[in-house]
């Protein structure tokens, strides 16, 4: 969605107001979290 923001039919409060920027906001207040890359499964 923060990419999203400026196509037709986005919103402009998708540049701040978005999952992404969410998440960054949680693992900020709760440092038992953290956002990883999970491992690859399988070899592709």
């Amino acid at each position: 969605m923060k990419d999203l923001y400026d196509v037709p039919r986005g919103k402009a409060e998708w540049k701040f107001d978005n999952p992404y920027e969410a998440a960054q906001e949680f693992v900020q207040k709760h440092p038992a979290f953290e956002i990883a890359v999970p491992a690859r499964l399988f070899k592709e």
